[in-house]
């Protein structure tokens, strides 16, 4: 018999397994058809992958992907405890449930970039095929012409400045169809994150 926790009446489930040796192939399906099921979704989960996650060595982060009805790929994020708990990611709210189970590493100032784009993935604001871009220099003209933005519009990936006990950092990430920059709110101290701005541009073909 399983036993289901949440944290919020919308996303952020977690699973606690009946055998604390882990968790079955079945459990893992089930919590990413949870994230990629519904109206045009995915019936069954078709590839899965394990990500290398730095910061939570307690835990096994899994993504899947399927495809839709439509023919799109939806990704899915699963973390597992050390103890065989399953934590649904790719939301705030998901991702803030686990980080309070497991502890981060500490953060550091040279690790505080690195940190801020593993959050975001995990809590979704970054898309499983994005890329983070450190130099806005890489972005080719094409790209920014097909986008409609100017490169001075966007803000290079790096930490913009203190506050309290905080770091505001800002990420640019490019992805299959947008470019992003993300101003994200991190507390080095317990590995604390939310997006405070968010700017988006459609990457037109």
């Amino acid at each position: 018999m399983l036993t289901v926790l949440r944290s919020s009446a919308l996303i952020a489930v977690c699973v606690i397994c009946a055998c604390a040796q882990g968790v079955d192939t079945q459990q893992l399906e089930h919590a990413m058809l949870a994230q990629t099921s519904g109206m045009g979704g995915c019936t069954t989960i078709d590839e899965r992958r394990d990500l290398a996650v730095l910061f939570f060595p307690g835990v096994r982060v899994v993504e899947g992907e399927c495809a839709r009805e439509h023919g799109d790929t939806a990704y899915a994020l699963v973390g597992i405890g050390n103890t065989g708990q399953l934590f649904l990611l790719g939301s705030a709210e998901g991702f803030e449930f686990m980080r309070r189970a497991h502890p981060v590493t500490p953060v550091d100032s040279a690790s505080l970039l690195a940190y801020s784009a593993t959050a975001m993935r995990l809590m979704g604001a970054i898309g499983a095929r994005d890329t983070v871009v450190t130099h806005l220099d890489d972005l080719s003209d094409s790209i920014l012409t097909r986008a409609g933005v100017k490169r001075t519009q966007l803000r290079p990936s790096a930490v913009l400045r203190s506050t309290g006990h905080g770091k505001v950092v800002a990420l640019t990430t490019l992805g299959p169809h947008r470019l992003s920059t993300l101003v994200v709110l991190l507390y080095p101290a317990d590995g604390g994150t939310r997006v405070i701005e968010r700017e988006e541009w459609r990457i037109n073909p």
